[in-house]
């Protein structure tokens, strides 16, 4: 039986994944900011982002007719950028 910390980590190796979540983790945004800030197509952010809310790493705010996502806890994602910030300086 898979854990959720497995479904994580699984989400996670995805380089085009990771630069979704930094992308929202920097800025709450919609879909097509997503896409044009991250370099991701707009199916592989919708894709993503769905993954994303099924384990509860981002929340969805309706604005609108637009929907809005960030990060739902900021916590994790400062463990991911200091992740990312020791692998690239070793």
């Amino acid at each position: 039986m898979k854990t959720k910390l497995e479904d994580i980590f699984k989400v996670l190796s995805n380089s085009n994944r990771l630069k979704i979540l930094f992308t929202i983790f920097e800025k709450k945004c919609c879909v097509s900011e997503i896409s044009r800030i991250s370099g991701v197509s707009q199916s592989m952010v919708s894709q993503s982002l769905s993954k994303f809310l099924l384990l509860e790493l981002v929340e969805q705010k309706k604005n609108g007719n637009r929907h809005i996502y960030c990060i739902r806890d900021k916590k994790l994602f400062k463990i991911l950028k200091e992740l990312k910030n020791y692998v690239e300086k070793n």
